[in-house]
């Protein structure tokens, strides 16, 4: 607790223990007196908070506040299950009995495709909702090509060299047609900024995310795995779920992008005249590299000290330890609040 209050002063942050788990309350309103925050942060609230029987949903909001941990970690090795910081309830027996059988078979040192084939859709549907553990940030292979093994990596600098220019130029292209400075600001802040970034992008963040990069919530586990299925959708994203640190599998794949964009571009066409749809497919590009951007800061750092960034990688942190079916937005919890995926209580439990 010492270590605690010391970092809550260097920091600049309220955090306090309940049971053996560390919240951050930075910012939290506390529905009775504010002050019993204030007097207690730093210190354990264990005995107080089960004194005064919360209900059901304070107890949910101490998990989404959890942070760490005061035991200390097991020595792991690597491709082992990593505890679970960010939820209180245990796993099932059954899940359990999966995850040591994982424990002994998986081996990160060989390609992990192959591995996964085998799998059962109940193993599969385990596997990728807890992280692993791997020590390096380049530390697995998924195929067994090492060619086509390096050429599914990517870098966060590819696609900056990509999509600014295309940015620009889409710009450029829209600024031929305006006659005023004032018009085109005024359809920059709009078009751009509102509906490329705000609105377009961030509805298809949640829609990819969502329907395509999480099916596997569509699998049955009592039917007969397609290993080749399950290969194809560990590979597009399902491994990062797993090895979460893995730097070079994190962003998104620019060789990828050129057909989702001309098809974004149709889409604005039917909508749009072609100098809004120029601005707004230029909102979309900035809109991926700002994902990125913060996907990969929320696993890599830095961890900036803003309001929305710290509430946006909480709850990624959410979607990745307790419930991979809830919390789809990386930018934004916007479609998350408008589909119902938002709050990780009104998903199945984690």
């Amino acid at each position: 607790l010492v270590d605690l209050q010391a970092y809550c002063e260097k920091e600049g942050r309220d955090c306090m223990v309940y049971g053996r788990s560390v919240l951050d309350v930075t910012g939290f309103q506390h529905p009775g007196p504010q002050a019993l925050i204030q007097m207690n942060v730093g210190k354990d609230i264990t005995e107080a908070f089960d004194g005064q029987n919360h209900s059901a949903h304070a107890r949910e909001l101490c998990q989404r506040m959890t942070i760490g941990s005061l035991d200390p970690l097991p020595h792991l090795q690597a491709g082992c299950l990593i505890p679970n910081l960010q939820c209180f309830e245990t796993l099932s027996e059954d899940e359990a009995e999966i995850h040591r059988r994982l424990d002994e078979t998986i081996d990160i040192t060989k390609p992990l495709l192959p591995q996964v084939k085998r799998m059962s859709n109940r193993e599969f549907m385990a596997f990728v909702r807890r992280p692993r553990h791997v020590e390096s940030v380049d530390g697995i292979i998924l195929h067994e090509d090492r060619a086509i093994d390096e050429a599914s990596k990517r870098s966060f600098t590819d696609n900056l060299l990509v999509g600014l220019p295309s940015t620009s130029a889409l710009l450029l292209a829209a600024w031929q047609y305006y006659e005023t400075k004032l018009h085109f600001s005024r359809d920059l802040f709009l078009y751009f900024g509102v509906c490329g970034i705000g609105i377009f992008w961030v509805f298809v963040e949640y829609v990819f995310h969502r329907f395509l990069l999480h099916t596997e919530l569509q699998l049955d586990p009592d039917i007969p795995a397609d290993g080749e299925k399950l290969a194809r959708i560990f590979s597009q994203h399902l491994h990062h779920h797993v090895f979460m640190n893995q730097r070079y599998r994190t962003t998104i794949q620019v060789h990828a992008l050129p057909k989702y964009v001309v098809a974004i571009f149709a889409v604005l066409r039917c909508l749009l005249p072609f100098t809004q749809s120029c601005m707004t497919l230029a909102g979309v590009i900035v809109g991926s590299l700002l994902y990125d951007g913060m996907h990969l800061a929320f696993h890599h750092g830095p961890d900036i000290n803003f309001w929305w960034f710290q509430r946006m990688k909480a709850a990624h942190m959410r979607h990745h330890f307790r419930d991979n079916s809830c919390e789809f937005g990386v930018t934004s919890p916007l479609f998350d609040s408008v589909f119902g995926t938002l709050k990780p209580f009104a998903c199945k439990p984690g």
